[in-house]
Formats: structure tokens, sequence, C-alpha cells
């Protein structure tokens, strides 16, 4: 499937049950509805003049927490809705296909968690790397991280193929350099077939 970038091989893989997909989509309506409750939470108890933020939960209690606590329970939980969108979108494209199987059961129940913290880190990328240090977290355009957060969630298989991507040519060593070059390399030798 294009959604989620990659499609199961429906002749080596076993369907996905009914129930499990019915266990699934109780799975990302509960997820949904927490994330929701959440960003109420958290917008109620946003001040954007920076003097208080607050998580209010209602009967739950009214939590005050900085605003840097704000800033990661915030990009959090937005990351996580952003990867919701995507899971949920393929698991509706792969049941509406039929081409829905078991093993794919773990990506569509991890995959928020993935987003999460991908958006945590780039959060701190950009607050560590692009913004001064001196920059007071009030003066931080909010919407802009929690946008930022939503898309790194969901697109966080293109992102995390693009870091690498990223990360490979910015620290490529040419061939003989780094690791081929050290005796004490703990790469493994070629050993001819059959051998040990």
């Amino acid at each position: 499937m294009s959604s989620s970038g990659a499609a199961p091989d429906a002749e080596n893989d076993d369907p996905m049950h009914l129930i499990t997909v019915l266990l699934l989509v109780l799975y990302f309506v509960l997820l949904y509805g927490s994330l929701v409750m959440i960003q109420i939470a958290l917008w109620t108890g946003y001040d954007s003049t920076g003097k208080s933020y607050a998580i209010q939960f209602g009967w739950l209690g009214n939590y005050g927490v900085s605003v840097d606590a704000w800033y990661l329970f915030q990009v959090l939980s937005v990351g996580a809705l952003g990867s919701f969108i995507h899971a949920a979108t393929s698991l509706a494209d792969y049941v509406g296909n039929r081409e829905a199987s078991n093993s794919w059961v773990v990506w569509f129940f991890l995959r928020p968690f993935i987003g999460s913290a991908l958006a945590l880190v780039f959060y701190l990328a950009l607050r560590g790397g692009l913004l001064s240090g001196t920059t007071s977290a009030t003066s931080l355009n909010v919407y802009g991280f929690a946008g930022l957060s939503a898309v790194s969630g969901m697109f966080s298989k293109q992102a995390t193929d693009k870091l690498r991507e990223v990360f490979d040519t910015l620290f490529r060593t040419k061939a003989g350099d780094g690791d081929d070059a050290r005796k004490d390399s703990l790469a493994p030798t070629q050993a001819p077939p059959g051998g040990s």
C-alpha cells in the first residue's frame, strides 16, 4: 500500500482476522479519544502571556507545570496524533483493499508511539540546534511547534528515512577509512561457503 510505504505480501502472510481488525479499530478509537482529551486539557491550561501553564483534566485535577514541561506534553501528544492519522488511514486502506495481514498488527500498534518519539526528537533538535539557547519557551510559536510535531508524526516513516539518508551522507567515510582502516575492527571477514 502506498499509504504506509510498503505492501504486505498477501501470498506469504495470513490475512488479518475480523476480530483483530475490530480490536485495532477499538484501539484507534480509544487512542484518538485519549489524545483529543489530552489536547483539550493542554489548550485549556495554555496562557499566551506565559504567566502560567497548566494541564486541566477536569475531574482528574488541574496540574500546574512549567512552560517547558507543557511544550513537551504538547509535542508528544500531537506527534502521536499525527501518527494516529497515518496508522488509522493505512489500516482502513489495507482492510478496504483486503490486503490486511497479521504481520502488520505490531506496526499499527506501535506507530503512534514512534511518531510521538520522533516529534520529541525534532522538537529537541529545533530547540537546541536552531534557536538561541537564551530563547525563552514563552516566546516560541506554540502553533508552529504543534504543527511540526503533527507533521513529523504523520510522516514519521518518511522523516526517519530522510534523516537516515542525510546522516549517511553527512557522516560517510571513504572506502578504506574509518573502521576499514582499523586493525582491531570487529567487522567480520568473509568466509568461504561452508567455512567457519
